[in-house]
Order: structure tokens, then C-alpha cells, then sequence
């Protein structure tokens, strides 16, 4: 059985690639893909996936966008997993808010190979 993904990006070329990716792994199924919280929200409460996959800025929320719908998803659908993804070097502003509801904060490190 496929894990059933909703994906959250507000950038149509990063969403559209992260959807080729995904898609090319037959154990994965893009089941929503939504460019801002409130479609993204609707799309959980209409069809609840597995995992969110979302980046911590949305539209029309902002910054911390991805921390509201993890903190939201957590009381509403608790079996749904979410997985915020950011660029952000630090997440020292995000700590306190993220305690609530994460269930692992893993320090961000990217390894840029050119």
C-alpha cells in the first residue's frame, strides 16, 4: 500500500518538482497538492493522506504557516504525520512554537554539492 502524501508549496515550479520526485517512487501517492493553508486544510479534512509534506511559509498565514497547520493538523487529524520543510538557516524564532506539537526537530544542515 502507497504512502498517501498532500503536498503544501506555494511555489508552482518547486511544488510541480517535488511531484516528480515523489511520483517516481510507486510506493508514494500525491493524493492533494495545494499552494496555501486553506486549500491544504480542505484537502486533509476531505480526504485525510498519511503524511503532510509542507514548507514552513504558506500563503495567506506567512513565516510560521507551516508551524499553524502542523499545530491545527495535530488536534484535527492526530494520525496524519507532517513533515515542515524550510530553507530558514536557524530555527532559534521557531523553537518554542514548534514544542507543541513536533514530534522530532532535527537541526537543519543542507549540503550544497556543485
Amino acid at each position: 500500500m502507497a504512502l498517501r502524501i498532500a503536498l503544501a508549496e506555494d511555489s508552482y515550479i518547486v511544488r510541480e518538482g517535488i511531484e516528480q520526485v515523489l511520483r517516481g517512487d510507486e510506493d508514494i501517492e500525491i493524493v492533494a497538492s495545494c499552494a496555501d493553508m486553506p486549500s491544504l486544510l480542505a484537502a486533509v479534512d476531505a480526504d485525510p493522506p498519511d503524511v503532510v509534506l509542507t514548507d514552513i511559509r504558506m500563503p495567506p498565514e506567512g513565516d510560521d504557516a507551516g508551524i499553524q497547520i502542523a499545530a491545527r493538523l495535530r488536534e484535527s487529524h492526530p494520525a496524519v504525520g507532517v513533515v515542515v520543510c524550510s530553507e530558514m538557516a536557524a530555527w532559534t524564532p521557531l523553537t518554542d512554537r514548534t514544542a507543541a506539537w513536533a514530534s522530532s526537530m532535527p537541526a537543519p544542515h543542507v549540503d550544497v554539492v556543485q
